[in-house]
C-alpha cells in the first residue's frame, strides 16, 4: 500500500508530462507545415500534400482565431490553391 502512496504522484507527473510532450509533437507539426506543403507541390507530391493538409485541417479550423494558427491556414491554403 505504502508503494502505490509513493508511486502515484510520479505516475501522475509522468502522465501529464506526456500530455505536454505529445502536445508539443502537434504544434510541431503543425508550425512545419506550409513549409512541408511547399516541399510536397515543389516535388510534385501533390497527392501527398493532400493528404498531410487533409490531416491537419481539422486542428487548423479548431484553433484559427489564434493569429498565429491563421497565419499557417493561410499559408496552407495558398499552397494547396497552387496545387489546383
Amino acid at each position: 500500500h505504502q508503494i502505490h502512496q509513493t508511486l502515484d504522484p510520479r505516475r501522475q507527473e509522468i502522465r501529464k508530462l506526456t500530455s505536454i510532450h505529445l502536445l508539443l509533437q502537434k504544434l510541431q507539426y503543425l508550425f512545419q507545415l506550409p513549409t512541408k506543403l511547399k516541399e510536397y507541390a515543389d516535388e510534385n507530391q501533390y497527392e501527398l500534400a493532400v493528404n498531410t493538409y487533409t490531416k491537419a485541417l481539422k486542428a487548423l479550423q479548431k484553433y484559427e482565431h489564434i493569429p498565429s494558427f491563421n497565419h499557417i491556414q493561410k499559408t496552407c491554403i495558398e499552397t494547396m490553391e497552387s496545387i489546383r
